[in-house]
């Protein structure tokens, strides 16, 4: 008995210990993330002043820091080149123009593009070049002075750089320079030989080299270019690749052509990438996916003979599989890629019906989200206004006119709505309706928000 006592006695006073260390070990815990926070919060007013320091430090220092530059010593040379590229670097989005003024009125431009050009030193070249790099990024007067200070041949110099780390700073600065205006971005297409520049960097061997031209030739195709077969083939010989940000930014080339029209389509259907757009819908990157579909979409808004030849490599099995994705966006692409085949011809509109993908849409368009919803009637509007009897029949009889009519309402499908419903009864499908489908198409009617002229003449029309 006294062994069993003195038993409960020190299990009870572990357990109390336990506890107590419990206690305390919660009390540390707590502790240590104020103090955490704390050191975060200094840091970051510490930062933030440094910032706010940054143009007037600049106001007195810049002389003496031009002076230096021009200093014999390498390594006075290295200190004044790596205090500049910390203050461009450094500064805020608010500093930058400051800090660039500043650059441009103390003359230190043409300085650090001669010094750049002459040094055979790959860490002070490199220094310069992010330097130049960062300055391109002030506002647009400010790049336009900078060009008249002749960054632009300094950064195409340094683009045939042997030092990779160097070349891709000058890509990316020339990127930064043709984001800035029409007048930089044709300047640059036109004046130099930029553009051929880039696109031969597609077999460097420095991965990152390639990640900053394929970046600054999807900024090309997003803004205007004459040279539709160059950029593809930089597209055919990269798009092959494994890697992400290479593919992200091919796709997005591929998209920005696309918009520029059916010659441009042409371009890339004659390349034979669609096999490999429509691999890439598989992608483990869902970024990948998206922006695949998006590129493919574009080409299905072409001429007839281009959606064509999207269906006969298999896209609409494709947009079957991807109108069920979890992604919101992806179903919305898929939905637009659809009202674009269906905006031309009947035996197209067929291949979409034989492939059960209307119940699909009409369900997409009563429970999905307000962006999809509006491509699922569009797409229903267009195979309304260009389908056979047939077709219209049957996409009247799987249930489109309730979930058409919600968009009665919408200002932006208000005109749509109103001419699709005209169309049904011109064409004679009224025997396809049910009562409940006109009282339901009636009722929305009368709660649309504003009624145009248009809108007036065709709802007179239609009550006819």
């Amino acid at each position: 008995e006294a062994e069993v006592w003195m038993w409960r006695i020190n299990s009870s006073s572990l357990v109390k210990r336990r506890i107590h260390l419990l206690i305390n070990a919660s009390d540390v815990s707590q502790k240590r993330k104020e103090r955490t926070d704390y050191l975060r919060r200094i840091a970051r007013d510490a930062s933030l002043n440094r910032k706010r320091k940054v143009v007037f430090m600049l106001e007195g220092r810049m002389p003496e820091l031009i002076r230096d530059l021009n200093s014999r010593d390498i390594l006075i040379q290295e200190r004044v080149l790596g205090t500049m590229r910390d203050v461009v670097l450094f500064g805020t989005t608010q500093t930058l123009s400051a800090v660039v003024s500043h650059f441009i009125s103390s003359q230190a431009i043409q300085p650090l593009i001669c010094m750049a050009l002459k040094t055979n030193d790959p860490n002070t070249k490199l220094l310069i070049t992010r330097c130049l790099r960062a300055l391109v990024c002030g506002s647009e007067s400010q790049v336009h002075q900078l060009i008249k200070l002749g960054i632009l041949p300094a950064m195409l110099l340094l683009m045939e750089s042997p030092y990779p780390d160097v070349c891709g700073q000058a890509i990316l600065g020339l990127n930064n320079l043709f984001s800035c205006c029409d007048e930089c971005r044709d300047r640059i297409l036109t004046e130099s030989k930029a553009l051929t520049t880039i696109l031969g960097f597609a077999n460097h061997f420095d991965m990152e080299v390639v990640r900053s031209a394929t970046w600054t030739v999807a900024t090309i195709a997003e803004y205007s270019v004459d040279d539709c077969a160059a950029l593809m083939a930089f597209v055919v010989r990269l798009l092959p690749s494994s890697d992400d940000h290479i593919l992200v930014d091919i796709c997005n080339t591929v998209h920005h052509l696309g918009e520029k029209g059916t010659k441009a389509i042409q371009h890339i259907i004659d390349a034979n990438i669609i096999p490999r757009l429509l691999e890439l819908l598989a992608h483990p990157n869902g970024n990948i996916q998206e922006l695949a579909m998006r590129s493919i979409s574009v080409i299905a808004y072409g001429a007839r003979d281009q959606t064509q030849f999207l269906i006969d490599c298999g896209m609409i099995s494709h947009l079957l599989q991807h109108l069920k994705s979890p992604n919101v966006e992806m179903r919305k692409t898929c939905a637009w890629s659809l009202s674009n085949i269906g905006s031309d011809d009947p035996n197209q509109i067929q291949a979409v019906i034989d492939a059960n993908i209307i119940p699909i849409l009409i369900e997409l368009m009563l429970t999905d989200a307000p962006i999809v919803q509006h491509e699922c009637f569009w797409a229903f509007h267009n195979i309304v206004d260009v389908g056979t009897d047939e077709q219209i029949k049957y996409v009247v009889e799987c249930g489109c006119i309730s979930p058409m009519s919600v968009h009665l309402i919408d200002p932006r499908t208000t005109y749509g709505a109103l001419k699709a419903f005209r169309k049904l009864l011109n064409k004679g499908h009224k025997q396809h309706l049910q009562n409940s489908q006109v009282e339901t198409w009636l009722t929305t009617a009368l709660l649309m928000p504003k009624i145009t002229k248009e809108n007036r003449d065709l709802m007179q029309e239609i009550l006819r």
